[in-house]
């Protein structure tokens, strides 16, 4: 039993808080078996409200218990599911001591914890609703996925059309290359120029030569 300040203050392995005596009960003092319990330093918690252990699966009509008799002033002992920094359940057998002066005022709060691990159905029900949003989020994409691989491909059209292309492109420049021009002394070129979609229309022209044109005649 815890009855003063000094006494809550003794070296000890089972994990302890103290708090103002007030609303929001801020933290003033946790020892190292607090720490290692929750996993928080006391420079992360210091001055604030012992809340941040609540989670989802914490028993409200417990918190409700614990807050009557902080507000009248009395021992009170709870068994809530709290959470780790880590965000690891575990049960806290907690048990609150009000602290007063040689005047009888109450001045602040003992609380000492007994951790246990949580059940088994806890920490599965945590992992189901951690995984609900991938699971969702790869089925989006499967779905995704499946439309892509239905739609039809039109880069293989593509490409097809491309190499009827480059074969008609081909086939034009060897019947190219097979006329040329007769005069001889004539520096030749051939150009072949596609005036329409349906129709290729050939227009000949020989270059000039030592300055001087030369004129190609049949």
């Amino acid at each position: 039993m815890v009855c003063s300040l000094a006494n809550a203050l003794d070296i000890t392995d089972e994990p302890r808080v103290i708090t103002r005596g007030s609303p929001p009960f801020s933290i003033l003092h946790t020892n190292k078996a607090w720490s290692t319990l929750t996993g928080y330093k006391f420079a992360e918690v210091v001055n604030r409200s012992t809340s941040f252990l609540q989670g989802p699966e914490t028993e409200r009509d417990q918190l409700l218990k614990l807050q009557v008799a902080c507000q009248q002033g009395q021992h009170a002992k709870v068994r809530v599911l709290n959470y780790t920094k880590e965000g690891e359940p575990f049960v806290n057998s907690l048990e609150v001591h009000p602290l007063r002066d040689a005047e009888g005022v109450l001045t602040h709060w003992c609380g000492v914890l007994r951790g246990e691990k949580a059940p088994k159905f806890t920490k599965t029900l945590m992992r189901e609703a951690a995984v609900q949003p991938s699971s969702s989020s790869s089925s989006s994409r499967s779905s995704a996925g499946a439309t892509s691989s239905a739609t039809p491909m039109p880069a293989a059209a593509t490409a097809a059309r491309g190499g009827s292309r480059r074969a008609a492109a081909q086939h034009g420049g060897s019947e190219a290359e097979k006329r040329k021009c007769p005069a001889s002394g004539c520096a030749e070129e051939v150009a072949a120029i596609a005036s329409s979609r349906h129709n290729q229309r050939r227009q000949w022209k020989c270059t000039w030569s030592f300055h001087r044109p030369r004129i190609c005649r049949q």
